[in-house]
Order: structure tokens, then sequence, then C-alpha cells
């Protein structure tokens, strides 16, 4: 028996139909992009708005409040040469558990940019690679766990 597995949409959108909903504010979006001088991915915006404390709850997703001290340590920490710097327009929204794995994209204002990743464990770190060609796609599979799709 072949078994069948929800496309990406189709997770967004059980994720989108779920009850009580608790998004950040808009306020708190603008000022991360106002701090840090970038502008926000649509999808990324759109996400956080809906439901953020969901997001959050996968224990991948960085909460707003955080994503400026996650990505300066990591634009500091790649200054040293170690591996590629990161870009100034690079944004750290996502850190696997144990904080050595991190998730990053290009805050350029594209709707729904590619995922990059990285390890900022000085002692061994890692060149970025990609991990997802479209944030929405990254998304939706963690989703798919954190949800038991």
């Amino acid at each position: 028996m072949t078994e069948h597995r929800l496309s990406t949409q189709d997770v967004l959108d059980i994720f989108r139909e779920l009850p009580q909903h608790r998004g950040c504010a808009v306020a708190e979006l603008d000022a991360v992009e106002k701090q840090l001088a970038v502008s926000l991915p649509k999808f990324y915006r759109d996400m956080m708005l809906l439901d953020a404390y969901r997001l959050y709850n996968t224990e991948i997703f960085v909460p707003v409040s955080e994503l400026c001290d996650w990505t300066r340590t990591a634009l500091h920490d790649f200054d040293r040469g170690t591996v590629r710097t990161l870009s100034p327009n690079d944004v750290i929204f996502a850190v696997a558990p144990g904080a050595e794995d991190n998730y990053y994209f290009l805050a350029d204002g594209s709707d729904d940019p590619p995922v990059y990743g990285l390890s900022l464990n000085t002692s061994n770190p890692s060149t970025p690679n990609v991990i997802a060609d479209a944030l929405s796609f990254f998304t939706a599979e963690i989703l798919r766990s954190s949800l038991r799709l």
C-alpha cells in the first residue's frame, strides 16, 4: 500500500485552518526590519502574523523578539573568518535543538526565499548549504513533524 504524503500546500492549509491562532504584532516585525535594516520575506511575515506561538512551539523557530540577537551573534561569529561571512541581509530565523544548527534566509523583501543552514559551533563550523528551495517548504516540513501529519 502506498502512503499518501500531504503536499506543502496541504500542510500549510491545515495549519492555517487550526483554531485559536496567536500571531505576533506587526510592530514586532517592523521593529526587527528597522533594527537589522532588512525586509523580511512576505511568507515569513504572514506566518508569524497568523500564528507565531505555534511556530515557536515547534522548538525550531526563533521568537521574533530574538531575531536580532541570533542574527547579530551569527554575523559576529562569522566575521572571525572561519567560514563564509553572512551578508547583512541574512537573518537567522530558526535554530535546531542544541543551538548548533542555524537556519537563515536572505531578507531582501522576496516572497519565499531559499533556506540555508550552517553551524555556529566555532570548533567545527560548517559552510552554508541550501536546506530548502523555499521557506514555505521548510516551514511545511517543520509543521508536518510538529503536527504529526
